[in-house]
């Protein structure tokens, strides 16, 4: 995966070439108490190359709704993503052995899904501090989870 540079200058001009406006209202809900402080992070980022961004906090079922209401098609595309390239990449790989071919596919397709046509936006935080009693006993800490990969659903209000 790529990490670009945080260039307002570019995204302004990406962003008048793709045709959204100044101004433009956008809307990240996320699960209730996973995504305020990312969302006031990104809401800063927005606001200093012309967007506005609404934070909606919202309970665990609405949030389900929100990702995977009554949209399921009859290809089971509960997740409302469309990107032709997209699809046909993970189409043209099922039941393939992997090799070099495949291998390239799988990192065209991560390149979109990460860079160019995201489906989600992915919020990675360090996890919560793990509290027990001292008499407690038999309580392992997982030593590789060291932090949560939420989703957000950001989309345009106007």
């Amino acid at each position: 995966m790529r990490l670009l540079p945080f260039d307002p200058d570019r995204a302004r001009a990406l962003l008048a070439e793709a045709g959204i406006a100044e101004g433009t209202e956008l809307k990240l809900a996320y699960d209730e108490g996973f995504g305020a402080i990312e969302g006031q992070m990104l809401q800063g980022w927005l606001s200093d190359i012309g967007l506005n961004l609404t934070l909606q906090d919202l309970s665990c079922p609405a949030v389900l709704d929100a990702f995977f209401g009554d949209a399921t098609s009859a290809d089971g595309n509960s997740g409302r993503y469309s990107n032709p390239e997209a699809t046909a990449l993970i189409d043209g790989s099922n039941n393939h052995l992997i090799d070099a071919g495949t291998i390239a596919k799988f990192l065209r397709l991560a390149d979109i899904l990460t860079t160019e046509d995201p489906a989600w936006l992915p919020i990675q935080k360090k996890r919560r501090p793990f509290v027990a009693r001292t008499d407690s006993a038999g309580l392992v800490n997982n030593p590789i989870y060291v932090s949560t990969l939420d989703m957000a659903s950001l989309s345009r209000t106007q």
